[in-house]
């Protein structure tokens, strides 16, 4: 979950630097990284993005803010935070994987 949540966090990311799109396309991608954030708790993650969200709704472009930076630090941020929970995790489905074969 945490890794889904992580890369919701980067197609949002992607998708608000991607100047090929219309400013109200970029909520979409945008939007399910909030709920992705907020089901992990990560409030301050999932504040930003809602509010680059709101950006993009109202036809501003959350890429014209320093909502972009600040995402990509509160991103860094938790994976740090989470990096031996999924190191752990990985290493639990190797061993499973290990054991199917």
């Amino acid at each position: 979950m945490l890794k889904t949540g992580f890369s919701d966090v980067d197609l949002a990311l992607e998708t608000m630097a991607d100047t090929t799109l219309a400013i109200a396309d970029k909520a979409g991608p945008i939007h399910k990284s909030v709920g992705s954030t907020a089901l992990l708790g990560l409030e301050d993650l999932s504040e930003s993005l809602s509010e680059a969200e709101r950006m993009a709704l109202s036809g501003t472009d959350p890429n014209m803010s320093e909502l972009p930076k600040l995402i990509e630090a509160l991103l860094k941020e938790a994976r740090l935070d989470f990096a031996d929970v999924i190191a752990a995790h990985d290493a639990a489905e190797s061993t499973l994987a290990g054991a199917d074969a």
